[in-house]
């Protein structure tokens, strides 16, 4: 009979944790399943490795977030082109998910809906050296691109542009290729 009773109690506690256990809303689910597409999109187009993954959710979807490492030197244009391409692959993602835009803070969401970081680093995996553009971020529609002194982690910012500078230098480029 104890026996019963016992695991009658440990039903009922194992039932109440299950119950009490945090269980992401709906909205989160389907930004997280946005994020997992996008991620694996970017990585097969560009090369960029997916290291990690956010966001802000509290009570709608304000904000979502990827990071990356890559593994190739880059130029300001090279640079430029993978914020540009991040960005723009996110937002289109987000706004074509009709099923996602009841929960959106901001519909159409936009650059500064999206956080992307990318860490670059040398083809053997070392960091670049001061000079070089050793990460880049687009963080409330402005891309940075910074380098870092690997002897002593102080970096500085090389470039500053915004969502909307990188957009028209880019199409300048693509109309008078030099």
């Amino acid at each position: 009979m104890w026996i019963a009773s016992a695991i009658l109690i440990l039903g009922i506690g194992f039932w109440l944790v299950d119950s009490l256990a945090y269980k992401p809303p709906e909205y989160v689910k389907m930004a997280n399943r946005i994020t997992a597409n996008v991620s694996e999109q970017i990585k097969n187009e560009t090369g960029l490795v997916p290291i990690g993954t956010g966001g802000s959710m509290m009570h709608d979807i304000q904000m979502l977030a990827l990071s990356f490492q890559y593994y190739h030197a880059v130029d300001q244009n090279q640079a430029r082109d993978l914020l540009l391409y991040c960005v723009d692959t996110y937002v289109n993602a987000v706004n074509s998910n009709v099923d996602v835009r009841p929960f959106l803070h901001d519909y159409p969401f936009t650059s500064k809906n999206i956080q992307i970081r990318i860490w670059v680093y040398a083809s053997d995996a070392t960091r670049m050296p001061l000079g070089e553009i050793s990460s880049m971020s687009s963080i409330d529609g402005i891309f940075k691109y910074i380098s870092e002194d690997p002897a002593t982690n102080h970096y500085e910012v090389l470039y500053r542009e915004s969502y909307e500078e990188a957009q028209s230098i880019v199409e300048a480029r693509k109309n008078n290729p030099s």
